[in-house]
């Protein structure tokens, strides 16, 4: 049984025959699909990253426009979103911008790490959007950019590196600022006490008493608190700040 310690839930979408579940098949399998059918509301894949102990979870949402408002459900709690568009199609790449704006829209205040991916590098000489153009759009909506090819597989596993790389860098720092707020507000919340407490014959009396998450902000609760003796949730002179 593969082994993984984080999941990192990823989005895909982007306009139909843009690519996308080509994109997903060629990362996941390390297949193409020729003839693909269109994805009805959402398609589930998975890649269980050996080393790292990361599992890629990828939802390909589905681009037509019938579906579009079914698949935004899915949109909660994903780590990371990437955006297709084909180069050889200026249509897909204008609506790459409303793409990207309703990621924006939907996800807010906390939009996940975004890449935007120009596909089917190998139709080259039919370009119709160019690598500059792709660079600027990503560049405004503060996006990675990488161009790919599903059909033979050029920067697949790069542009997933990529984005996963930056998936973790981010949730590193967010857990390293999470401890550091809980230390915080530990030593206040520890400081307040000893500061204010007063104990007369085993209680705390008219002293703000300080019930606290981990996490949380400091309360100051006007109560009286038994000796920790029994499991209670309150202070008592010796433990001077108890979680509940």
């Amino acid at each position: 049984m593969e082994e993984y310690s984080r999941v990192y839930k990823i989005i895909v979408v982007g306009d139909t025959e843009t690519g996308k579940s080509q994109i997903v098949s060629r990362f996941t399998q390390n297949v193409f699909v020729e003839e693909s059918k269109p994805t009805v509301v959402m398609e589930h894949a998975r890649k269980v990253l050996k080393g790292r102990k990361i599992c890629a979870q990828l939802w390909d949402m589905a681009g037509k426009e019938l579906f579009r408002e079914s698949s935004c459900c899915y949109y909660r709690y994903s780590l990371g979103a990437i955006v297709v568009y084909d180069i050889t199609k200026v249509r897909s790449f204008e609506s790459a911008a409303k793409w990207l704006d309703q990621l924006k829209e939907i996800l807010k205040p906390d939009c996940p790490i975004t890449m935007l991916v120009g596909n089917k590098l190998d139709l080259r000489s039919k370009r119709s959007v160019t690598s500059e153009e792709g660079r600027k759009l990503a560049q405004k909506h503060k996006a990675l950019f990488i161009e790919t090819s599903a059909r033979d597989a050029t920067n697949i596993d790069k542009a997933f590196d990529r984005l996963i790389e930056c998936i973790t860098e981010k949730f590193d720092d967010n857990q390293k600022r999470a401890a550091k707020k809980d230390i915080g507000d530990l030593e206040k919340g520890s400081f307040t006490l000893k500061k204010t407490g007063k104990h007369v014959k085993g209680r705390f009396t008219d002293a703000p008493v300080i019930i606290q998450q981990p996490g949380e902000k400091p309360k100051n609760v006007h109560s009286v608190g038994e000796l920790c003796v029994e499991g209670t949730k309150y202070c008592c002179s010796k433990i001077p700040l108890c979680f509940t």
